[in-house]
């Protein structure tokens, strides 16, 4: 991606652990500054179809869209869009995205050149079985996470508008399994090995179940066209899907959906107005579980300081996840701190199977 930019307010207390997660893997993550949004800010989200947006949701809305302008304002083709509490492996720079990338690229292609056909399916399960292990590959093959003179990392651009590279699988998504399959049944889908992915009780049981269907392998990662892509904390975008959310979403317009929420503005795009979305599963970005920000928004704020922080094991479809606190060094330690950057850079996961904290977040 050309740029890569996570939402963040100025009191929130993942900052510390976003960036350094990002430092740890070598990301260049730019959290741009949000201004002090006020109740005429929240007001202007509140109108038409979107007049019951609550204080929470319309913080983050505000946020996204100051993000994504943010992005306009570079000359960079392509962004990344996270949520600072998102969370990825120790592999996401050294070999997934490099895999990801070149998986999607190769659909692309093989989808643009084939003759048309009555039967849908007929790109469907590009299968590639491996035998699984968990070493990861070795760190020679890094590659940048940010590209700014190859806007076609991802695939051409006029295929693709937003790309989920993260999303919640919620119980919703499961009654929806059965939509979720005719449209992948549909359109062009394609999976690739992946030896960084988790044992299977590491994988959710949503895209767990999603995989079972499709007969694909839990060693592999399968793109597909989205259908039920819920979740805003990790997204792909292009320059020309950023200015379109910006013109039909910015404060003051209507949209064309009746979201009460961002990311359900991004579900909508996708599912019901045939946006140009594809979605990762497994996802290589996950969201920790820590209390809400949105939940905190709408809270008296009298509260909001005494919400505890929830202990967490790894998220969900990482092997390695950079956010616990078996990676975390203080930040006054630069010998600690430098001593875990070279152990995560050749690829060592200090973590151990207990119960481990969410770092950045209290």
């Amino acid at each position: 991606f050309g740029t890569i930019l996570a939402v963040s307010h100025a009191k929130s207390k993942r900052k510390a652990g976003l960036l350094w997660a990002a430092n740890m893997t070598g990301i260049d993550v730019e959290i741009p500054d949000q201004p002090a949004w006020t109740d005429e800010d929240l007001a202007s989200i509140r109108v038409g179809k979107h007049k019951w947006v609550n204080r929470g949701s319309a913080l983050a809305w505000l946020g996204h869209l100051n993000a994504l302008k943010k992005f306009l304002s570079t000359p960079h083709e392509t962004a990344l869009i996270l949520e600072d509490d998102a969370d990825w492996d120790i592999a996401l720079r050294s070999s997934e995205v490099p895999l990801a990338a070149a998986a999607l690229r190769h659909l692309f292609d093989t989808a643009s050149t084939a003759p048309s056909s009555p039967e849908p399916q007929q790109y469907q399960h590009q299968h590639h079985m491996h035998t699984h292990h968990h070493s990861y590959p070795s760190p020679q093959r890094t590659t940048p996470l940010t590209s700014s003179t190859d806007p076609n990392y991802w695939g051409p651009t006029g295929s693709w508008e937003i790309l989920h590279l993260g999303h919640s699988d919620s119980e919703q998504y499961d009654r929806e399994n059965g939509a979720t399959l005719a449209r992948i049944h549909s359109n062009p889908s394609t999976t690739f090995p992946d030896a960084s992915l988790p044992g299977e009780e590491r994988i959710n049981p949503a895209t767990k179940t999603l995989l079972y269907s499709l007969a694909v392998p839990l060693t592999s990662r399968l793109w597909h066209r989205s259908h039920w892509p819920l979740g805003s904390y990790a997204y792909g975008i292009t320059r020309a899907a950023a200015q379109r959310i910006v013109d039909l979403y910015s404060a003051g317009s209507t949209g064309s959906t009746s979201a009460d929420a961002f990311d359900v503005v991004l579900l909508e795009l996708c599912r019901d107005h045939d946006w140009k979305c594809w979605t990762l599963e497994p996802g290589l970005i996950g969201e920790y579980y820590t209390p809400s920000e949105i939940a905190l928004a709408n809270m008296p704020e009298a509260d909001r300081e005494k919400a505890a922080v929830e202990e967490i094991y790894d998220t969900w479809n990482l092997r390695c996840a950079v956010r616990q606190r078996a990676l975390w060094v203080e930040e006054g330690d630069e010998g600690g701190r430098q001593g875990m950057i070279d152990r995560v850079r050749r690829g060592e996961c200090p973590a151990d199977d207990e119960v481990v904290e969410v770092v950045g977040s209290g």
